[in-house]
């Protein structure tokens, strides 16, 4: 992306603040209307589900607000034969007789093909008590250039005792001692591609029903190394000494665990986070290709609805609608969650806001090189004081746009080049209840 089209992003986010009022007035106090209590329960986790004796421990040491995990998530289809030896312990079934396998001087012929790769962020965005606020970013990844584009991205709260992405060590034992027929526990030491070996507790679920996940985790930190998903049936002949079969498979790498530098974390969130129940948005896209005729942009109207919140986070459900000439509506959906933890919170603190310094570095990702970074600060048009927080990739960036007097998200902006072709699409959050 050059240089020049990044500047303009800059500027398109500063000069257009004025046009939009904060989601809630800051002097205008708390909304009047009383609240609705909103269920808090735990989103959904395998491991939380299967070892539910666990979940209300506390978060490991190395977990807490603004830590970020990043992960290399790779998948395809396995395509294997060979000769199989009964075995107690074999990871291979035959769903006949249930009888287990293991193979026996290795696969004859094993190709890992199709498939893609993404790098996926998980930002620790609060943790209340039992609960864990979790935001998900994902990024489209090519791995042979290094390029990436914007991906999925989602938000949950899940419990903060065992979970896809780390367990409380204490529990160790505690889990070793179980195991049955649809799981598997064991201690080992684990090397991981570049070399460093971890003392390590893996987590296997569903080994005997067609399907499996494991989990590998760092006993030091309690941190998920990697996530296994192999699924799709094999077959088996008659005689149960044959195999052939072809299995989808998703790996989940850890390559980078940091703590993000936030100078707003631990400042109280502004009164009207407590208060709102959802954001209406509307923007445009627009997409530029160099000795192409320009097309019309296209428009963005959307809404945010709060589902849940607890101390320092929001859950919402996130649904926008966009059209343009010249090609039929597309509709998104996700939920997301907010807290101080994740950059492009609905939210922030404003005296930590007010901290910032212009072109500071928040941080700095070691695996992709993402650099979160202020890339504005000043005043916009309607006299209002503003702080632009931007992550920055090869290819890729997202500017978020935030009122430093209230707190309040006002813009996000995401911008991508692939091939030639620039892609800009600008939302603004433009009203609260």
């Amino acid at each position: 992306m050059k240089r020049a089209f990044l500047l303009a992003v800059i500027t398109s986010v500063a000069s257009c603040l004025s046009a939009q009022p904060n989601p809630l007035d800051p002097n205008g106090g708390a909304p009047q209307q009383q609240v609705r209590q909103l269920v808090r329960v735990p989103d959904p986790d395998l491991l939380g589900t299967t070892y539910g004796d666990l979940v209300n421990l506390p978060p490991p040491t190395f977990i807490r607000p603004g830590v970020r995990l990043t992960y290399l998530t790779t998948s395809g289809k396995i395509q294997a034969d060979g000769e199989l030896v009964e075995h107690k312990d074999g990871d291979v079934i035959d769903p006949t007789s249930g009888k287990r396998y293991i193979w026996a001087g290795g696969r004859t012929r094993e190709e890992l093909s199709g498939g893609g790769a993404s790098i996926d962020f998980v930002e620790v965005a609060a943790i209340d008590n039992n609960a864990a606020a979790i935001l998900v970013k994902s990024y489209a990844y090519n791995i042979l250039h290094g390029n990436l584009w914007p991906g999925a991205r989602y938000g949950l709260v899940t419990n903060t005792g065992i979970n896809t992405f780390w367990f409380n060590q204490a529990a160790t034992e505690r889990l070793l001692a179980t195991g049955g027929e649809t799981s598997d526990v064991r201690r080992l030491a684990y090397t991981m591609e570049d070399g460093k070996s971890y003392d390590a507790l893996r987590i296997s679920v569903g080994a005997n029903a067609g399907s499996s996940v494991s989990h590998t985790y760092d006993l030091k930190t309690g941190i998920l190394l990697r996530r296994l998903v192999v699924s799709g049936k094999s077959g088996f002949d008659r005689g149960g000494v044959g195999f052939q079969g072809t299995r989808n498979v998703q790996v989940m790498t850890l390559k980078d665990a940091q703590q993000q530098k936030l100078p707003w974390l631990g400042e109280a969130d502004p009164a009207w986070a407590n208060q709102f129940q959802g954001m209406h948005v509307q923007g445009e896209g627009n997409v530029f290709m160099p000795n192409a005729p320009q097309l019309p942009n296209t428009q963005i109207q959307g809404r945010m609805q709060v589902n849940a919140r607890g101390n320092g986070w929001v859950r919402y459900h996130s649904t926008q609608h966009e059209v343009g000439m010249g090609q039929g509506p597309y509709e998104s959906e996700s939920t997301l969650v907010s807290g101080q933890g994740a950059a492009g919170s609905l939210f922030l603190p404003p005296q930590g806001l007010q901290k910032l310094q212009n072109q500071q570095i928040l941080h700095t990702d070691h695996f992709s090189k993402i650099v979160t970074q202020v890339t504005f600060m000043g005043q916009s048009p309607d006299g209002s004081q503003v702080v632009v927080i931007s992550d920055i990739a090869n290819n890729t960036r997202f500017d978020y746009a935030y009122d430093t007097n209230s707190g309040a998200l006002k813009r996000v902006v995401a911008a991508f080049t692939q091939d030639t072709t620039q892609t800009t699409k600008t939302v603004d959050l433009i009203a609260a209840q």
